[in-house]
């Protein structure tokens, strides 16, 4: 049979997403790989747009990741306040589908989350704020050596969050569990569904 998951699916996720104490004791700084994300989100056009995040936390209401402002992904949240997530662990044949609303959290939480991110990530916001309007556009043309040089010139501000870093959470009202099977055994999928402060599990084909 395919792997058993218990009935607090954000709970499973979290388990998914923790490395093997292996993982970090090999890894060459210590540090746990990053939790990856596939998050599609649409604006007010209805036009799909998907990239990839890091996962920086996830608990009992959902999963955190972060964002400068003005970007694709947060003009579309601020239009159209839902996303959907894959989260895909290739070698355990695990796979997490999460949908629901995305909320912005406070300028404290944000500031706390940028001093954990990677020096090149913080500089990078520091990029982002400082071209600001210009990134109006999500089509806007920034040729690289722009940003290059705007790396350089945000060196020594990055132990402070810029203005327009921020923190999102999506919190899910539907996950779905996919495990994989074997050549006799059908994979298995899971979906619940939010009902107040409990998950409805249903049965799904896979």
């Amino acid at each position: 049979m395919p792997e058993a998951v218990g009935d607090d699916p954000l709970r499973t996720i979290a388990t998914w997403a923790a490395p093997p104490a292996s993982t970090t004791a090999t890894a060459p700084d210590g540090a746990a790989p990053p939790v990856l994300m596939a998050l599609a989100t649409a604006g007010a056009d209805g036009a799909p747009h998907n990239r990839t995040v890091v996962v920086t936390s996830i608990d009992g209401v959902g999963l955190r990741f972060h964002s400068s402002t003005p970007t694709a992904k947060s003009r579309d949240l601020h239009e159209n306040p839902r996303a959907s997530g894959v989260l895909l662990w290739p070698d355990a044949g695990r796979q997490a589908v999460v949908s629901g609303a995305v909320v912005q959290l406070d300028a404290a939480t944000s500031a706390r989350a940028y001093l954990t991110r990677p020096r090149q990530l913080r500089l990078l916001a520091w990029v982002y704020e400082d071209l600001g309007q210009d990134l109006a556009d999500p089509w806007a043309d920034v040729p690289e050596d722009v940003v290059q040089a705007g790396m350089r010139a945000a060196v020594g501000r990055e132990d402070t969050a810029p203005p327009s870093w921020t923190t999102f959470a999506l919190v899910p009202d539907r996950v779905e569990l996919w495990r994989a099977g074997s050549e006799l055994v059908a994979a298995a999928r899971t979906r619940f569904l939010r009902d107040g402060e409990r998950w409805v599990r249903r049965g799904a084909l896979p």
